[in-house]
């Protein structure tokens, strides 16, 4: 099972190397895979969509898109000036 969670979080989370060997920041680092990877299988349920790889793409680039548009009204702009930009990309 631990062999299995290690090969999903390399392929599916780009986890590569562990930062430090610290007990602390190995189980910090875990759980944020695993919390990471319930909000893409979440987004996927609420989407009806099958697959792990796709709604990864996706549920980042829709944050991005929530992100920026949270900085440009913080900031007292028009995020509605965006949409032309967002819709343009990942086959919106």
């Amino acid at each position: 099972e631990i062999e299995r969670f290690f090969r999903f979080i390399k392929q599916n989370l780009n986890f590569s190397h562990l930062i430090s060997r610290d007990y602390n920041a190995i189980k910090n680092m875990a759980y944020v895979m695993l919390i990471a990877a319930m909000f893409i299988a979440l987004y996927a349920k609420l989407n009806e969509r099958n697959g792990f790889k796709i709604n990864k793409l996706k549920f980042l680039y829709e944050l991005e898109a929530e992100l920026v548009k949270e900085l440009i009204i913080l900031c007292k702009g028009d995020p509605n000036l965006l949409n032309q930009y967002f819709h343009a990309g990942f086959g919106q």
